[in-house]
Protein backbone atom coordinates (compact mmCIF):
# COMPACT_ATOMS: atom_id res chain seq x y z
CA UNK A 1 0.00 0.00 0.00
CA UNK A 2 2.66 2.47 0.96
CA UNK A 3 5.01 1.52 -2.23
CA UNK A 4 1.45 2.54 -4.35
CA UNK A 5 0.82 5.88 -2.78
CA UNK A 6 5.05 6.63 -2.75
CA UNK A 7 4.53 6.05 -6.98
CA UNK A 8 1.14 8.17 -7.48
CA UNK A 9 2.99 11.00 -5.52
CA UNK A 10 5.86 10.54 -7.39
CA UNK A 11 4.24 10.21 -10.70
CA UNK A 12 2.20 13.36 -9.66
CA UNK A 13 5.19 15.37 -8.57
CA UNK A 14 6.63 14.26 -11.98
CA UNK A 15 3.56 15.78 -14.07
CA UNK A 16 3.41 18.79 -11.81
CA UNK A 17 6.79 19.79 -12.54
CA UNK A 18 6.75 19.08 -16.28
CA UNK A 19 3.55 21.69 -16.48
CA UNK A 20 5.62 23.87 -14.59
CA UNK A 21 9.00 23.42 -16.48
CA UNK A 22 6.63 23.50 -20.25
CA UNK A 23 4.99 26.70 -19.22
CA UNK A 24 8.25 28.20 -18.07
CA UNK A 25 9.95 27.42 -21.53
CA UNK A 26 6.99 28.76 -23.77
CA UNK A 27 7.35 31.99 -21.78
CA UNK A 28 11.21 31.99 -22.52
CA UNK A 29 10.49 31.36 -25.89
CA UNK A 30 9.19 34.85 -26.53
CA UNK A 31 12.15 36.31 -25.49
CA UNK A 32 14.82 37.63 -28.33
CA UNK A 33 14.45 39.58 -31.69
CA UNK A 34 11.52 39.34 -33.63
CA UNK A 35 10.19 40.76 -36.61
CA UNK A 36 6.86 42.28 -37.35
CA UNK A 37 4.74 40.89 -40.55
CA UNK A 38 3.36 44.25 -41.37
CA UNK A 39 6.91 45.81 -40.64
CA UNK A 40 8.86 46.96 -37.69
CA UNK A 41 10.66 44.84 -34.63
CA UNK A 42 9.83 43.67 -31.02
CA UNK A 43 12.57 42.57 -28.78
CA UNK A 44 11.46 40.93 -25.52
CA UNK A 45 13.63 40.65 -22.24
CA UNK A 46 12.67 38.97 -19.07
CA UNK A 47 10.79 42.48 -17.54
CA UNK A 48 11.19 44.64 -20.54
CA UNK A 49 10.66 44.69 -24.75
CA UNK A 50 11.40 47.79 -26.95
CA UNK A 51 9.97 47.67 -30.35
CA UNK A 52 10.21 49.75 -33.50
CA UNK A 53 7.92 50.92 -36.84
CA UNK A 54 10.68 52.21 -38.31
CA UNK A 55 10.97 55.88 -36.93
CA UNK A 56 10.77 55.94 -33.33
CA UNK A 57 11.69 53.78 -30.77
CA UNK A 58 9.08 52.19 -27.89
CA UNK A 59 9.79 50.58 -24.68
CA UNK A 60 8.58 49.49 -21.54
CA UNK A 61 8.12 47.12 -18.80
CA UNK A 62 5.97 43.74 -19.06
CA UNK A 63 5.26 40.92 -17.53
CA UNK A 64 5.44 37.25 -19.27
CA UNK A 65 3.22 34.75 -17.32
CA UNK A 66 1.79 31.33 -19.00
CA UNK A 67 0.67 32.34 -22.45
CA UNK A 68 0.53 36.43 -21.93
CA UNK A 69 2.38 39.37 -22.17
CA UNK A 70 0.98 42.48 -19.85
CA UNK A 71 2.95 45.56 -21.29
CA UNK A 72 3.33 48.69 -19.43
CA UNK A 73 4.90 52.12 -18.30
CA UNK A 74 5.17 52.59 -22.49
CA UNK A 75 7.58 55.56 -23.04
CA UNK A 76 9.31 56.47 -26.77
CA UNK A 77 12.21 58.68 -28.72
CA UNK A 78 10.15 61.85 -30.58
CA UNK A 79 11.62 61.89 -33.23
CA UNK A 80 9.44 64.07 -35.94
CA UNK A 81 7.80 61.07 -38.38
CA UNK A 82 5.80 61.55 -41.49
CA UNK A 83 2.37 61.94 -40.36
CA UNK A 84 1.32 58.70 -41.82
CA UNK A 85 3.60 56.78 -39.61
CA UNK A 86 3.49 59.12 -36.83
CA UNK A 87 -0.56 58.06 -36.51
CA UNK A 88 0.42 54.49 -37.10
CA UNK A 89 2.48 54.77 -33.68
CA UNK A 90 0.19 56.48 -31.75
CA UNK A 91 -2.02 53.02 -32.23
CA UNK A 92 0.52 51.06 -31.71
CA UNK A 93 0.98 52.44 -28.34
CA UNK A 94 -2.63 52.63 -27.39
CA UNK A 95 -2.51 49.26 -28.03
CA UNK A 96 0.08 48.02 -26.19
CA UNK A 97 -0.45 50.48 -23.18
CA UNK A 98 -1.80 48.76 -20.05
CA UNK A 99 -2.95 45.82 -22.68
CA UNK A 100 -2.06 42.02 -21.88
CA UNK A 101 -1.85 39.99 -25.22
CA UNK A 102 -2.10 36.50 -25.54
CA UNK A 103 0.94 34.99 -27.44
CA UNK A 104 1.28 31.23 -29.28
CA UNK A 105 4.46 30.13 -31.10
CA UNK A 106 5.34 27.90 -33.64
CA UNK A 107 9.26 27.40 -34.13
CA UNK A 108 9.89 30.92 -35.60
CA UNK A 109 6.72 32.43 -35.93
CA UNK A 110 4.77 34.13 -32.91
CA UNK A 111 0.95 35.28 -32.74
CA UNK A 112 0.01 38.04 -30.57
CA UNK A 113 -4.17 38.19 -29.69
CA UNK A 114 -6.38 40.44 -27.73
CA UNK A 115 -8.32 39.36 -25.44
CA UNK A 116 -10.91 38.37 -27.75
CA UNK A 117 -8.86 36.22 -29.52
CA UNK A 118 -8.32 38.63 -32.55
CA UNK A 119 -5.01 38.52 -34.48
CA UNK A 120 -3.22 41.72 -33.22
CA UNK A 121 0.37 41.08 -34.19
CA UNK A 122 2.25 38.54 -36.54
CA UNK A 123 5.47 37.97 -35.51
CA UNK A 124 8.75 36.34 -37.46
CA UNK A 125 12.70 35.43 -36.68
CA UNK A 126 14.90 34.49 -39.31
Amino acid sequence: MINRFLLIFALVTFFCCQKEDFQNNLAETILGNWNIEEGGNFFFEKDSFSASLGCNTFFGEIKITDETINFYLIASTKIGCNDQLRQLEEQFVLLLENSTLIFNIDENLAKLYNSERELIFTLYRK
